[in-house]
């Protein structure tokens, strides 16, 4: 309508591609992977991991409002699609679940 006013809402960001490295996840990393987090300032992350309630604080913080969680595989560190689910049906407001399949069986 020409000259009505829209309501002020505020729209949060969606996090198209995030993963949540468990602690025990965290631990698998192989020392090779390291310069990855080194390079973007986030060493202590790759060594300590993260639980889904720190992510969650996270996302508050910096305005996301949803993320699409994705499973994670790389040499031992396993997010594994059950987990993924489950954090899904834990927080049904703030995540959605993309699972994943190894195309070599």
């Amino acid at each position: 309508m020409k000259g009505a006013q829209m309501p002020e809402e505020k729209i949060l960001a969606i996090d198209a591609w995030a993963s949540c490295i468990t602690p025990e996840a965290a631990k698998q990393w192989p020392d090779s992977f390291r310069h990855v987090f080194q390079r973007y300032g986030s060493i202590e992350k790759l060594v300590e991991g993260m639980q889904i309630e720190t992510m969650l604080a996270e996302m508050d913080e910096a305005g996301v409002g949803m993320a699409v969680l994705s499973a994670f595989v790389y040499e031992g560190v396993q997010v594994t699609n059950d987990m993924v689910a489950a954090w899904a049906r834990q927080y049904p407001k703030k995540f959605v679940g993309c699972g994943t399949v190894d195309p070599r069986g």
